[in-house]
């Protein structure tokens, strides 16, 4: 901003279409300066983490429609499979929680897809849960199967799906 405010200063020196007073100038450069400061303090850094984060608090103030939008926003942002699972599981699960059933069952097939082992699995026991709010028994059971498969019934995530 300094520099952005001293280069205003030797530009406006220099011309000579414009007859202005010291006051002036200093004015212009204050009004300048304010305006550059502002734009720096009052835009947020937008990235992946900021709006994970920002997501998961709103959901807990109860913002579920702003939530959503934030990790919809995440998942564009994320550098790569890792973040944009994650991304899509706290979105399938807020989806899920403002009982849009569809999207949340579409987001969380997608973390699903881009999780690991475990994480696959306990994927697996959210798209099971989800199924019996559908009232899809046989769908919730193929689920849990499937969680019990990948994690192992030695696992943690294998005995909740037992």
């Amino acid at each position: 901003v300094r520099a952005l405010g001293h280069a205003l200063t030797r530009a406006i020196a220099r011309s000579n279409e414009l007859p202005m007073s010291l006051k002036s100038i200093r004015q212009l450069m204050a009004i300048t300066m304010a305006s550059l400061a502002t734009l720096c303090v009052a835009q947020p850094t937008v990235n992946w983490a900021n709006r994970m984060a920002t997501g998961a608090a709103l959901r807990l103030d109860g913002g579920i429609d702003q939530s959503i939008a934030h990790f919809q926003q995440a998942w564009q942002l994320a550098a790569n499979d890792n973040e944009r699972a994650q991304a899509a599981r706290e979105l399938g699960a807020t989806l899920l929680h403002a009982r849009r059933l569809d999207q949340a069952a579409h987001a969380l097939q997608e973390a699903q897809r881009l999780s690991p082992g475990d994480e696959q699995a306990a994927l697996s026991i959210d798209l099971g849960n989800l199924a019996l709010l559908r009232k899809d028994p046989a769908l919730a059971t193929q689920h849990y199967t499937q969680a019990r498969q990948v994690a192992g019934t030695g696992s943690a995530t294998g005995l909740l799906a037992s």
